[in-house]
């Protein structure tokens, strides 16, 4: 009986730890993040080997196509004749492909990660050298954030009985609204009234927390806008197909603005969303020394 006992709480034991290991990975607004870099040593003679290891991986929650691209090596279109370094391998995972010294990888889902790695040959120096190793890693998102606010018939009741709140995506842009604080109100009323006009502001954040990150552009029509039980009213910021009409430079806050007004006989929730997608660069540098032998 105590043997079936303890078995019993060894299998329940093991099934808990599944769970927590399953649970302990979570989305990130850092869509993809550089992890494990590897670098054997970062001082080395001429004719020695550098080497830059590291996995890409995929912490949102969509699937990404992802660019690794080492733009930037000092002396390889030469060979490294006159110091530098000469690519020697470019390793881009099983999974990827290689176009120069850029690593492609397609479709990566989320929580997968690829491996990418490079040899490069140090060149003949005269003197002790630093050479700074550059690369790039390039993917496109897709960001998406609703507002579902009450609508209520002031003639009937003064606060709607069910809340306002926002539902977003997980990318390195953070999409916020806020409503328009009127001076008769005595509170901030997230909620509209019945065929009354209400302006609402549009907060791009950037909230991604990765170094070296790129000026990040929503170019005109980028993004695109829907509404359920209202309609929108000028001045806007969006075009009559949903389109935005300005474009968006994120670094660290920019907003669009638009007005809304639900039916005269709307009540229950009203809607509004914005999906839209970019690209999203940031910068690595590693340096090493190089001395003569």
């Amino acid at each position: 009986m105590r043997k079936e006992i303890c078995l019993a709480f060894l299998v329940v034991a093991i099934f808990l730890a599944g769970c927590v290991k399953q649970s302990a990975q979570q989305f990130k607004n850092d869509a993809v993040t550089i992890e494990d870099v590897r670098i054997p040593g970062r001082t080395l003679y001429s004719g020695g080997i550098a080497s830059i290891g590291f996995y890409v991986k995929n912490n949102g929650d969509s699937v990404v196509n992802v660019g690794v691209d080492f733009f930037n090596i000092p002396g390889a279109k030469e060979g490294a004749k006159e110091g530098g370094f000469e690519v020697i391998d470019l390793k881009c995972d099983e999974l990827g492909s290689k176009i120069g010294d850029k690593c492609v990888f397609e479709n990566l889902e989320p929580f997968d990660s690829r491996s990418v790695s490079i040899d490069l040959k140090a060149g003949p120096v005269k003197v002790k050298t630093p050479y700074t190793v550059s690369f790039s890693v390039t993917y496109r998102t897709y960001g998406e954030t609703c507002a579902n606010i009450p609508i209520i018939d002031e003639k009937e009741t003064e606060k709607p009985s069910r809340k306002y709140y926002e539902s977003t995506s997980f990318d390195p842009i953070r999409l916020t609204f806020e409503k328009e604080i009127k001076p008769e109100e005595v509170e901030k009323e997230y909620w509209a009234l019945t065929d009354k006009p209400f302006l609402m502001i549009f907060k791009f954040t950037h909230v991604g927390t990765v170094e070296g990150v790129e000026p990040i552009n929503l170019p005109e029509g980028s993004m695109k806008l829907s509404l359920t039980n209202l309609k929108k009213e000028e001045p806007c910021d969006f075009g009559d197909n949903g389109t935005n009409l300005k474009p968006v430079k994120v670094f660290w806050e920019s907003y669009l603005t638009c007005n809304f007004v639900p039916g005269p006989k709307e009540q229950g929730d009203g809607q509004i969303c914005v999906n839209f997608d970019y690209d999203y660069k940031f910068i690595s540098d590693e340096t090493f020394t190089v001395y003569p032998r």
